[in-house]
């Protein structure tokens, strides 16, 4: 499967977190943005994301921004 500019996935911030609705939205190559539909507590900067059957991971840099790892 090839990425669109937007999907929505199960979105995990911690691992024993359960999945939480999330608009993924590729602006480029290393830059996504990740809309969750409930808000989201105590996000580091540094802390990765993670979704989909292989678990794309995701490093956030800060306020939002996320680059891929």
């Amino acid at each position: 499967n090839k990425l669109t500019d937007e999907f929505n996935a199960g979105v995990k911030l911690r691992y024993r977190q359960p999945d939480q609705e999330t608009k993924v939205t590729v602006i480029d190559e290393t830059t996504i943005r990740l809309d969750f539909k409930t808000k989201q507590r105590s996000v580091a900067i540094g802390q990765f994301a993670a979704w989909g059957r292989r678990w794309t991971a995701y490093q956030s840099v800060g306020n939002g921004d996320a680059v891929g790892v």
